[in-house]
């Protein structure tokens, strides 16, 4: 079947939201497209950057956001770096039509290049998406299905897995990808069918399940948990598309209509003049700081040129969620915290320590559901010094209204190092709200926009001149302007930047205006960050950078800012002035050494009529980085201290000590080992410290051969508070041992410590800083109600051993240990612990004997609900092939549960089984068997299992039925029987679709769980790959 036809079939039957629209936009664009290449960016929305090509052609719009002003000393990591802007890419050189062959017969026909100098293009900058982060704790989308190999089932089976290769739409030109023969090809001849076809892959399920019970529901839900009463009807699509619309234009797409927050799917479509982003991805505008902060849309853009000069983007969009911002301290080793807001929407998190920016999959996990944020092992210790900063947005379900997001930039690109841009943003709320809400005086549509022009001007060879100003419109409430409340909100944000870059120097001064009611799109409030208070507006900031080169090998920096804030001399309103300066010296001795010592004061005055503070942060700090040879060595000392001139007792000093030594020479070993003390000392007792803490850690890679792996993170921290008169001991690991000196024997082992949510929060206490309270209300109705909001700050330890021994061909040996325990860090007890352990030996003296015996033990120990489960199970099982086509296999089982607390739970299940099989070939086997069940329990019992199965493979096999009769009879005070007989059925149609489902009536008289109930059951699922 057409690949073509077949996926218009499939549409036809259920699409993805979008799917059928999705389909004839791409129709369309391959009346205009002409060469180009496609950018994929699949179901993350990531997109590559490639070259310029053709006259106008745009760039790409994935830049990562710009870095932070003065890296490593700006308080606001948000300042963009002007020394990045403005990097010219040079186009292709101009094409030229050659005179057509025929003129009788006209025919377009491959331009030439000019011989002469081309001229360049620069890059302008747009409208971009940004970059998205790495992998996700959440799942990832489906593989593609394509050039997978098909697997059939055994007649034993009870079940079929089957991978079917993809149908392509057609064969891939293999010319098209060798550049040399692309580029003979004339530019606008007619592409071949080949050039045409998309290679369409992905699934189609459609999924059944229906049961009409008569009698007890319960009772039969109790024992088909697998079944649900009534009728459910349930279906997905997932595709995957790659290929060329036209003989220029290439399209890739991943499509899935899943009922979650994680849906996504993204279209890339690169032609000569205009590229098309359609579906889920994240927008940002580089080269500005006023308009739009990233920010993840649903929804079409398109980028392109409509001259060498002049380049355009449109934006037509929907918002995904509400930006949402956090600021707390770091807590030591702890891993997870748990945002404020959730459901996250998926890929719009943005997580930093210190300013600087962390990699999702790399540095942390998170779980969007949920809201959890936790941090790796190797980035811990996070120190009380340090700040972690999450901006992130939250799922828009619960609005009164959909937002929508329209946004147009336009860049003229003068020449090579001078740019002007203008921006429009429109984010607006629909006028009809969602569902049965109703707009009313609390719930109300807004409007907010954005004019915003910036410009970046080059003068001569090394002096910069960058600005931007931006005007913000904000009405509340754009059905009424009856109140003050309601009325339109305007204020005005501008930045100017001068920069200098020589030889020797490298330096740059700028000044930021932003008024009171200024606001960006895409973050919750505030525009730039202000020492340690976060987000702030209504300031005027001025600051500096310098870099002077004293010698080759010897630098001195230094930084400069100074920021008032409430420039409308509101007398209801604190007025902060901040101040900071920085300086330091660096010297490179060798090529892999340097020293660096560096110095800073920060002021920090606030005064009004209510408050009045007045606090101050000296820091001074020197860093070591030595190599001696295949050995290298790190090592800092810095120096912190606080003072509050209001208040005494907030003054602290922080001494904290680190170094470390290790080897990464060697590709099979490498290793490091660190120590680190950190002493706080707030003068609260002259005689002696606050707290003292020490680290240490080792981390470790071990690949000698092929027999031996090792790996490890292993860090372990003691904390005391003189003060409080406490100690606390916590640990992180995860490691991992792995031995197999050969074919008959591996061992591994798994070891790991994690720690949960220690960053607690209660509004209430401190909404800004999200800080744990020092003590607790005095009312006792109180301290339960903020403790109630507390989550217990825990240890994880997960352990793992398995062993795989096969001394013999006849005998081979299983043994797996696992092990997890919660324990309470502050308390130190146990919270909760499980521990199971599995032995297992396979003998098979013969070919036609085999003997397995398995032994299981376990315990489960929960504090909080006061149980203990111990359990164990002993099984025998020998399989016999009596004879060619004859097999008797028997099984003997004891499971034996007991509750340590309550007696009334102990149970003991002693199982007895024998089965019977007869193949008489391929296409048929004969099944029977008979099973006896001894429950000892409060109310004891005995069960008698008898049951027959007839399995039928027809001779293509790729069909499989069975069909079945199993009786079951129950002993006990309330003795009752239970009758269950069908059909299962598993068939491969074609060579793209699965086919298998149950169909069969169960009939249960009143028993100890319950009473009687009469059901049939019908379940069908089909798969559908192309």
């Amino acid at each position: 079947m057409n690949s073509l036809n077949f996926f218009s079939s499939s549409l036809r039957v259920r699409s993805p939201p979008g799917a059928l629209a999705i389909c004839l936009c791409l129709a369309v664009l391959a009346l205009f497209a002409g060469t180009g290449e496609v950018s994929a960016a699949g179901a993350s929305g990531t997109r590559p950057l490639s070259k310029t090509q053709g006259m106008g052609r745009p760039p790409r719009f994935f830049d990562p956001l710009p870095p932070r002003l003065t890296e490593g000393f700006s308080p606001d990591s948000s300042s963009p770096n002007f020394s990045a802007i403005g990097v010219p890419i040079k186009a292709k050189p101009v094409m030229q039509k050659k005179p057509a062959a025929k003129p009788a017969a006209p025919k377009l026909v491959a331009p030439t290049l000019a011989v002469s100098k081309p001229p360049t293009a620069p890059t302008p900058s747009a409208l971009k998406p940004s970059a998205p982060a790495s992998t996700a704790l959440k799942p990832s989308a489906p593989k593609s299905t394509a050039h997978k190999s098909t697997t059939l089932m055994s007649p034993a089976s009870s079940s079929i897995i089957l991978a079917c290769p993809s149908v392509p739409a057609s064969i891939s030109n293999e010319d098209s990808k060798d550049p040399a023969k692309a580029s003979s090809k004339p530019w606008l001849d007619e592409p071949s069918d080949k050039e045409k076809k998309l290679d369409i892959s992905g699934t189609k399920t459609f999924e059944m399940k229906k049961a009409n019970v008569k009698g007890d529901i319960g009772h039969f839900s109790t024992e088909n948990y697998e079944s649900i009463p009534g009728f459910r009807l349930d279906q997905s699509l997932h595709l995957e598309i790659d290929g060329n619309i036209t003989h220029s234009a290439r399209v890739n797409a991943v499509l899935d209509d899943k009922e979650d927050e994680d849906r996504r799917f993204t279209i890339n479509v690169d032609g000569p003049l205009w590229n098309l982003t359609m579906g889920d991805f994240p927008v940002a505008i580089p080269d500005t700081e006023f308009t739009l902060f990233k920010k993840e849309v649903r929804g079409i853009m398109a980028q392109g040129g409509f001259s060498p000069a002049w380049q355009g983007t449109f934006l037509f969009s929907q918002s995904k969620g509400q930006a949402r911002r956090e600021q707390f301290r770091g807590a030591g080793q702890q891993q997870e915290f748990r945002l404020k807001g959730q459901p996250v929407v998926q890929n719009s998190e943005h997580i930093s320590i210190d300013g600087r920016v962390l990699s999702r999959g790399t540095d942390y996990l998170i779980d969007y559901e949920d809201g959890i944020v936790k941090l790796l092992p190797h980035i811990l210790p996070v120190e009380i010094t340090s700040w972690i900063v999450a901006e992130y947005e939250v799922t828009d379900s619960k609005l009164a209204f959909k937002r929508n997001l329209l946004g147009l930039r336009l860049v003229n690109q003068r020449d090579e190092g001078r740019r002007i841009g203008f921006t429009w943003l429109r984010e607006a709320d629909d006028t009809i709200p969602k569902g049965d809400t109703e707009a009313s005086g609390t719930v109300r549509p807004m409007e907010h926009q954005i004019l915003g022009l910036d410009a970046n001007w080059t003068f001569g060879k090394w002096i910069k001149l960058a600005g931007e100003t931006a005007l913000s419109m904000l009405d509340p409430n754009i059905k009424s302007e009856a109140s003050p409340q309601d009325q339109l909100i305007k204020d005005h944000a501008s930045r100017l930047s001068l920069e200098a870059k020589g030889e020797r120097l490298d330096g740059e001064i700028s000044m930021k205006r932003i008024g009171k009611d200024f606001k960006l799109v895409g973050r919750e409030s505030g525009v730039t960050e202000l020492g340690e208070r976060g987000l702030v507006n209504d300031i005027l900031k001025d600051s500096g950078r310098l870099t002077y080169k004293i010698r080759p090998t010897v630098d001195a920096f230094g930084t400069l800012e100074q920021s008032r804030t409430n420039l409308s001399d509101d007398k209801l309103i604190p007025t902060i002035k901040f101040g900071e300066k920085t300086g330091g010296v660096s010297w490179k001795f060798k090529p892999k050494s340097k020293l660096e010592a560096r110095y800073g004061v920060q002021a920090d005055r606030e005064e009004g009529l209510l408050t009045h503070l007045d606090r101050g942060r000296d820091m001074g700090a020197v860093v070591w980085d030595h190599d001696f040879g295949s050995i290298y060595s790190q090592s800092k000392l810095e120096h912190t201290q606080y003072s509050d001139a209001v208040n005494s007792s907030s003054g602290s000093k922080v001494l904290q000590m680190q170094t470390s030594i290790g080897m990464d020479k060697s590709k099979n070993f490498k290793w490091s080992v660190g120590a680190g003390k950190i002493s706080v000392d707030d003068d609260l007792d002259p005689n002696q410290l606050r707290s003292d803490t020490r680290n240490y850690t080792l981390d470790m890679n071990y690949d000698p051969n092929r027999v031996l792996s090792t790996r490890g993170i292993f860090q372990w921290r003691t904390e005391e508070d003189f003060l409080a008169k406490s100690k606390q001991d916590s640990q992180i690991a995860d490691s991992r041992f792995q031995y197999q000196p050969n074919r008959d024997l591996r061992a591994q082992f798994k070891y790991k410590i994690e720690n949960t949510s220690k960053v607690l929060r209660d509004a209430t206490l401190d909404p800004t800083k999200y800080q744990l309270p020092p003590s607790l209300p005095l009312e006792t109705h109180n301290q339960e109600e903020v403790i109630g909001r507390f989550e217990n700050p825990v240890q994880k330890s997960t352990s793992n051993f398995s062993l795989n021994y096969q001394p013999r061909e006849a005998i081979e040996t299983f043994f797996d240990w696992k092990r997890r325990d919660l324990k309470d860090r502050a308390t130190k007890l146990v919270v909760s612990f499980n521990d199971r352990e599995t032995y297992e030996v396979r003998f098979t003296p013969m070919r036609r004997l085999k003997v397995s015996t398995e032994y299981e033990q376990g315990v489960s120990r929960n504090r909080v609900l006061v149980n203990e489960l111990r359990d164990s199970a002993k099984r025998l099982e020998v399989r016999h092939e009596i004879r060619e086509g004859y097999v008797l296999d028997t099984k003997v089982e004891d499971r034996d549960e007991n509750d340590i607390y309550t007696n009334d739970n102990d149970k003991r299940t002693l199982s007895k089984s024998m089965d019977f099989q007869r193949i008489f070939s391929r296409r048929a086997t004969l099944e029977a068997g008979v099973q006896r069940n001894v429950i000892t329990f409060k109310q004891p019992s005995k069960e008698w299992e008898t049951r027959a199965a007839l399995v039928l493979t027809p001779e293509a096999r790729n069909q499989r039925y069975r069909f079945f009769l199993t009786h079951t009879k129950i002993e006990s005070e309330r003795p009752g029987s239970k009758f269950e007989g069908g059909l299962t059925f598993s068939q491969i149609i074609g060579m793209d679709t699965m086919l298998d489902g149950e169909i069969k009536k169960v009939k249960a008289t009143a028993s100890l769980s319950g009473n009687g109930y009469e059901a049939l059951v019908a379940n069908a699922k089909m798969v559908i790959t192309f």
